[in-house]
């Protein structure tokens, strides 16, 4: 038995029931992580709450066929995830989609940034940050899902809806689709990706 109160059978039954507050408590313990997997994914900070809502709503319309075959949380950001996808697959902006500089920056911590590298590594991401807006949406979902949020295949194949085969196919076409727009467009030295 989990000592967790929201994994119990009767929070559970409260929430399947429509109860208003089981149901914001499970708001209140999950809404900044999926505000950040909304952020991630979408461009703009109002479209990634707007986000956000849209799925706490259908979250909550739809908890009575929550059938605990994962855990809520999972069933959260899987919700979260795809109205992110539906935003992106009917919004108009799709050459203007941009990832934030920050999370194209090497996981290792500077201590000490000079001017000159630091505008080195900015005027990187911004063309990196072109070259991504360039791509194929379907390429770019699947860049963002295994190589910004760092799912792993098995997830980010369940939350595109395709094979783990057919997701490491995407995969490797998209880097490899990257790559050649970043040798074209500069004489950067490319690390393998």
């Amino acid at each position: 038995m989990s000592a967790d109160p929201f994994a119990s059978p009767a929070y559970l039954r409260l929430l399947k029931s429509g109860d208003a507050g089981a149901f914001e408590l499970l708001v209140r313990r999950h809404e900044d992580r999926l505000l950040a997997v909304a952020r991630r994914l979408l461009r703009c900070e109002d479209e990634a709450r707007d986000c956000l809502q849209e799925a706490f709503l259908s979250a909550f319309l739809s908890v009575h066929r929550f059938e605990n075959r994962s855990c809520l949380g999972t069933w959260l950001h899987r919700i979260v995830v795809n109205r992110a996808l539906m935003t992106l697959r009917s919004s108009r902006w799709r050459h203007e989609w941009a990832l934030d500089p920050e999370e194209l920056e090497p996981r290792l911590a500077v201590e000490r940034e000079t001017p000159l590298t630091w505008l080195e590594r900015n005027e990187t991401c911004v063309m990196v940050n072109e070259q991504v807006s360039s791509l194929p949406t379907p390429h770019r979902r699947v860049l963002v899902l295994r190589d910004l949020l760092e799912h792993d295949t098995a997830e980010a194949a369940a939350l595109l809806g395709v094979s783990a085969g057919a997701l490491k196919t995407r995969l490797h076409r998209a880097r490899r689709a990257l790559r050649a727009c970043l040798t074209e467009s500069s004489s950067l030295p490319l690390v393998s990706l």
